[in-house]
């Protein structure tokens, strides 16, 4: 795996002279306000590997299921059963609060 998660972190190098701790709104920085919301929708896979094997076909089968994972946050679409091709609803959004433009999006 090669994705990196950016946690929900913002750093601030206090240096003596300069800012000082009493400057720091330490609040703001503790429940920051996330600067967007993303919407996310999974619409199909293809040629997922068949975990399930049936012995009245050859080709294996799956339950799948896709999980989106942004920063900590992670949402899981519902299931499409007895499929290697699965196409989810139309209907099922999944909704991600940004904090950083930096913040990375992983599919699993």
């Amino acid at each position: 795996d090669s994705a990196i998660v950016i946690p929900d972190r913002k750093f601030i190098q206090l240096k003596k002279g300069s800012e000082t701790a009493a400057n720091v709104d330490w609040y703001t920085l503790a429940h920051a306000w996330p600067i967007g919301i993303l919407r996310l929708r999974v619409a199909s896979a293809r040629g997922l590997h068949g975990a399930d094997i049936s012995f009245r076909s050859r080709k294996g089968t799956s339950d799948p299921y896709c999980v989106l994972r942004v920063g900590r946050m992670s949402e899981r679409t519902s299931k499409v059963y007895r499929t290697i091709d699965p196409e989810w609803p139309s209907d099922e959004w999944h909704d991600f609060l940004i904090y950083s433009s930096r913040q990375t999006i992983r599919l699993q």
